[in-house]
């Protein structure tokens, strides 16, 4: 096969002629950050023409991912190549930086976005996109829809810009998704953390009437209950988990760092040696106690990963030896404190009355 002869009006890329070395480290340098794909309307930007890359794709040197998209040997064949190669196509001339730099107008929204942030199971048999604009296209894998976002509906998600997880799921609403799937969609939003309550409970409020429900608290719960969760018990700690569950535990959490505070839980440990003595606390770790607390009050819910990521052993070295373990406590003694876990200061003192005492019954 003979050379390819580049058009006269791109004979030249940075001032060289072109060679196939040339093209494909200046294709690799502008997919580099778009998941290694690039558009036949990017390539023409810089003097790259399409019969270049038929050329790079007939040696297989390159793979061509949609009409007028390509993987170059870069690429990452991830599972969502092709929502990508279909979003950079709703803009082919512009790459994906310029486009999130400019305020883009077109974002990954509804199924295709749900499948994205990893929510429930449904599948999207369009790639779905919203705009500001209006927006038509032949290419009849592709919807649009026509939606009015705010900054705080958009984020990035594996470089896509894509709607928040509770816009997604308010959008879900908004079309009528059936409840058994927005059931599923809200469970994995709060069981991994991506939502909050309240957030989901105002964003589907609009929509409870379509599915019969008074308001969006009523409707969070009637989800929550038809995705298997125990009952509204749970939903109530959902609700409540970023208000004031969270706020107590990272301030918790955040007095550890003090010194101070971990001499004044030792000093208090101490205090309270006849205390845990008698109910064997010893026996048990912080964080179970937090447990244990926690289980008397939502018996239901299981909290062991909790548990396992709040777990305050490691602070417990802190603690003085003496402390760790507890002697063995007689229960007829437990009001008793022994001379060894009083302070210096009570020692002296029983010290001196047991002197004055030996001392008035001497002859």
């Amino acid at each position: 096969m003979g050379k390819l002869r580049p058009s006269r009006e791109v004979a030249q890329l940075n001032g060289e002629a072109l060679t196939e070395g040339s093209v494909l480290t200046a294709l690799e340098e502008l997919g580099s950050a778009q998941w290694g794909l690039v558009t036949t309307g990017q390539a023409r930007r810089i003097g790259i023409e399409r019969l270049w890359l038929s050329r790079l794709m007939d040696r297989g040197i390159i793979q061509r991912i949609r009409h007028g998209v390509y993987a170059l040997p870069s690429a990452t064949h991830g599972p969502y190549q092709e929502l990508q190669a279909a979003w950079l196509i709703t803009d082919r001339n512009h790459t994906l930086e310029e486009r999130v730099m400019n305020d883009n107008h077109v974002v990954v929204s509804h199924v295709s976005a749900s499948d994205l942030h990893g929510l429930g199971d449904l599948v999207a048999t369009r790639h779905n996109f919203s705009t500001s604009r209006r927006r038509q296209t032949a290419q009849e894998d592709i919807r649009f829809y026509r939606r009015e976002l705010s900054p705080k509906d958009v984020m990035l998600k594996d470089g896509l810009p894509v709607t928040s997880v509770p816009r997604t799921i308010s959008d879900l609403a908004d079309i009528h998704i059936d409840f058994d799937h927005l059931a599923q969609v809200t469970k994995d939003a709060l069981s991994k953390g991506l939502a909050d309550f309240e957030i989901l409970a105002s964003r589907l409020d609009p929509f409870t009437k379509t599915y019969g429900y008074d308001d969006g608290n009523e409707f969070m719960d009637a989800l929550i209950e038809e995705a298997g969760l125990p009952s509204t018990t749970e939903s109530l700690l959902a609700r409540n988990l970023s208000s004031a569950l969270y706020t107590t535990i990272s301030k918790m959490l955040k007095d550890f760092e003090n010194p101070k505070y971990l001499e004044d839980l030792r000093e208090g440990l101490q205090a309270a040696l006849p205390s845990l003595n008698a109910a064997n606390i010893y026996e048990t770790t912080l964080s179970n106690m937090l447990s244990n607390i926690v289980k008397r009050q939502l018996p239901n819910i299981n909290i062991s990963p909790w548990t396992e990521q709040l777990d305050l052993s490691p602070w417990t070295k802190s603690i003085t030896s003496e402390l760790l373990p507890f002697p063995t406590a007689d229960p007829s003694q437990v009001l008793r404190v022994s001379l060894q876990d009083q302070s210096p200061i009570e020692k002296e003192t029983q010290e001196i009355e047991q002197r004055d005492v030996k001392e008035t019954d001497e002859p």
